[in-house]
């Protein structure tokens, strides 16, 4: 009866290439819980960024290795997969201080991103990816790559920023971010309320209710 979907960017592929408009499509993003309060951003890790996903080719975290060559920021990833010394070699010739955690319980997790200033997902696609919305419900400042599904998510230099994977450019807008408190703290609040206004859990729950409507009605 009705077709549900995490984002617009899933909607056009479906209509396009296997429905068109024949069936009834619904958006409901992921949502996330989210605490009343979290750590301060000037409380935060100075010189340290946080990734979390598989070790593997699509989360392209040998960009984010190699774009902080001659810096002095640590990048911790959460994540297991077939790619980890490579990526721990790849950091080492780059001269770059690598750390990966094994998978972790959801909510030690959580916990742990209110550590970090900066969370970086430059992965070469994604779905509506839940990780980047939890990062944001805890404060972190989100550093992503420019495609459909994560510009649904985020504003460019609003509630935080789109990147291109251009060479330089993750660095640039990092040591810029870092450098400015008061960017840091706009954006970080900015990102809180943009979980608060459209990937909180009763958000999800109201839309549930009303595709169930529509359900019976049809």
């Amino acid at each position: 009866n009705i077709y549900i979907v995490s984002s617009n960017t899933d909607k056009a592929y479906l209509q396009k290439y296997f429905f068109g408009s024949s069936k009834k499509f619904f958006v409901n993003p992921n949502w996330v819980s989210q605490k009343e309060s979290s750590t301060p951003i000037n409380k935060r890790a100075e010189n340290k960024v946080l990734s979390v996903g598989r070790l593997e080719y699509q989360k392209n975290y040998e960009y984010l290795i190699k774009e902080l060559n001659n810096t002095n920021i640590e990048i911790d990833i959460y994540g297991i997969g077939s790619l980890k010394d490579y990526l721990l070699d790849l950091a080492k010739k780059n001269k770059v201080k690598l750390n990966i955690f094994d998978n972790i319980p959801n909510k030690e997790l959580l916990d742990i991103m209110e550590n970090y200033k900066i969370f970086c997902l430059v992965s070469h696609f994604e779905g509506n990816p839940k990780v980047m919305l939890e990062s944001m419900s805890r404060g972190c400042v989100c550093i992503t790559k420019n495609i459909q599904n994560n510009s649904e998510i985020i504003e460019n230099d609003i509630n935080g920023i789109l990147i291109n994977n251009k060479q330089d450019e993750l660095k640039e807008k990092l040591l810029e971010t870092l450098g400015d408190n008061n960017k840091l703290e706009q954006l970080s609040s900015e990102a809180k309320k943009t979980i608060k206004n459209k990937f909180s859990f009763e958000n999800a729950l109201n839309f549930e209710i009303q595709n169930y409507s529509l359900f019976n009605n049809s």
